[in-house]
């Protein structure tokens, strides 16, 4: 019989819980600002990634959010938020815990370097510099609207060097911007490939009449980084019916 009672006693003691309190901050990175009605979720952390979702809620005025959960010495949890379209995660706890999520620590504005236009939903990624001297992507976003985008790259501000590399509207090259450590705003401009000053270019038709132009944009072949040693070229009506086509040697 005392057996069996210290049996019993020693099984509710392995699987006793206690409540924990998880309050979590949402703060704009840049502004300082709290980040209000956005949603934050807590999980379970589960056997090969596979985390199951206790709670769901949304900050309050002040960016925060409060869970009262159950945990034991073996349940691990986390907290999951989305803020400027891209997820952040607490570490791994399981006692009562205090989090303070800053949002959007870098801000970007993506320019083309011809006009100034901002390019409108562009793919943009965020690249750290590894150990291994070589960068490597870590995030990934497209522009709004007006040629911004918002990233939150784990390191920023804490010696971690970061670039940002982006496609050349014009000939689809990789373009990277110089390199950063601190959270902030930055503008990154994709240069026109080749000479971004084109010359002006005067067309003469057969009755001697002259229009002036500016701004074409020419393919070929270069035998080093500026000067271009054949072109083709293609004269056509706004109709688009060709008229000339010629390949010049320069």
């Amino acid at each position: 019989m005392f057996r069996f009672i210290a049996f019993v006693l020693v099984y509710l003691v392995t699987f006793v819980t206690e409540a924990a309190t998880v309050q979590v901050t949402l703060i704009d990175g840049l502004s300082g600002e709290p980040l209000t009605n956005k949603r934050v979720a807590l999980e379970r952390v589960g056997v090969n990634g596979k985390d199951r979702k206790l709670a769901a809620k949304r900050s309050d005025q002040a960016g925060q959010v409060v869970f009262e959960v159950d945990t034991g010495p073996d349940q691990l949890l986390q907290v999951v938020t989305r803020s400027f379209g891209a997820w952040a995660k607490s570490v791994p706890f399981s006692a009562p815990h205090q989090f303070t999520f800053k949002e959007g620590t870098l801000a970007v504005t993506l320019l083309q370097g011809s006009n100034g236009a901002p390019l409108v939903n562009w793919r943009i990624w965020v690249a750290r510099g590894g150990d291994d001297n070589k960068w490597h992507r870590i995030l990934r976003g497209f522009t709004d609207d007006q040629g911004r985008i918002r990233f939150t790259p784990p390191g920023l501000g804490e010696g971690a060097t970061f670039r940002l590399q982006a496609k050349s509207p014009v000939d689809g090259s990789m373009q990277y911007s110089q390199t950063f450590t601190q959270p902030g705003t930055r503008t990154f401009t994709l240069e026109v490939a080749g000479d971004t000053n084109p010359p002006v270019v005067t067309l003469r038709s057969s009755t001697g009449d002259t229009r002036t132009t500016r701004g074409f944009l020419i393919y070929g072949t270069a035998t080093d980084n500026t000067k271009v040693a054949r072109v083709s070229g293609r004269l056509a009506t706004a109709a688009g019916h060709t008229l000339l086509e010629r390949e010049l040697e320069i």
